[in-house]
């Protein structure tokens, strides 16, 4: 079977399965949308944290009293 025979083939298993071929076309439309609003999403919260950070670096720090308690848990003193 060469090349253009295989292609033949498939359009005709895809031209046969229109709404197979419709859902599965929609679904990886979906997951690389979702994929690339995730990245974008977080890209942006990693900037806002870091401009955060950024302003927060006066030469003050923040001190955060702890206390273990039970199995390794932790809580806050006042």
């Amino acid at each position: 079977m060469n090349g253009r025979e295989s292609l033949r083939v498939a359009w005709r298993a895809i031209a046969g399965h229109k709404l197979r071929s419709s859902l599965t076309t929609l679904g990886v439309i979906i997951g690389v949308g979702t994929v690339i609003v995730f990245v974008v999403l977080g890209g942006a919260f990693e900037a806002n944290i870091v401009a955060d950070i950024e302003d927060d670096s006066d030469g003050t720090g923040m001190l955060v009293n702890t206390q273990q308690v039970g199995n390794g848990g932790f809580q806050f003193i006042e």
